[in-house]
């Protein structure tokens, strides 16, 4: 259960109403108290899931300012680059100016499957077996079916995606497949478009080709 001195402010907060020093009291909160630490994961996840349904909406011109103003100078993806880096075998610092790089037009280049960019990653030794990389899809397109040579990790970092299996996946979600693992995913198409990180060892088979690690079509 949430600390009941901060449990008021976290829609206040999501929706931009809090004061200076009233944000400055949360985040205090949030950095020093596990149970307030967790009951904010919680809340981000929420307001982030709800977003993803909502009719996108054409903001005011001080409103669309404000936040690439705030763009300008924060790393939306920053409070995931811990993950990043454990998953990539990276240090923290590594992590968190890749992930501030997602957001750059230059770091995408074209997938040989359609409607699929990659964004490659060099790993850690703890990867040098494994395709590495950030992938992005448009909402509702399609990640082939393929089929795994070793384990595979995704871990989201925007939007959403379901696999053939009717699981969903959110930002923030970890989904782990084995070996000989045969499947596919689609983005949700309510939402932006999908980004998450792949961490594939030993290779997959795809639209009838072997892609292995090091290779530049992924």
């Amino acid at each position: 259960m949430t600390p009941s001195d901060i449990d008021h402010l976290f829609d206040r907060w999501f929706s931009g109403s809090l004061s200076p020093e009233e944000e400055a009291y949360l985040l205090e909160r949030v950095e020093n108290c596990a149970i307030c630490a967790v009951a904010y994961e919680a809340a981000t996840r929420e307001f982030t899931a709800i977003a993803t349904v909502l009719e996108p909406k054409t903001p005011s011109p001080k409103l669309r300012k404000r936040i690439l103003d705030d763009l300008a100078t924060s790393n939306r993806f920053e409070d995931l680059a811990a993950q990043v880096a454990q998953l990539i075998d990276r240090s923290l610092e590594f992590a968190v100016d890749l992930v501030g790089r997602i957001d750059l037009p230059s770091s995408w280049e074209e997938a040989p499957f359609p409607g699929v960019e990659l964004f490659h990653i060099d790993g850690g030794p703890a990867v040098e077996d494994a395709i590495v990389g950030f992938i992005r899809i448009e909402p509702a397109g399609m990640f082939p079916e393929h089929r795994h040579h070793g384990k595979e990790y995704l871990l989201v970092l925007q939007g959403g995606f379901q696999d053939d299996s009717g699981n969903v996946y959110r930002r923030g979600d970890l989904c782990v497949s084995d070996s000989d693992t045969i499947h596919d995913l689609t983005a949700l198409s309510n939402g932006p478009p999908l980004i998450y990180l792949v961490v594939l060892h030993n290779g997959l088979d795809i639209v009838g080709m072997f892609i292995g690690p090091g290779d530049a079509r992924m």
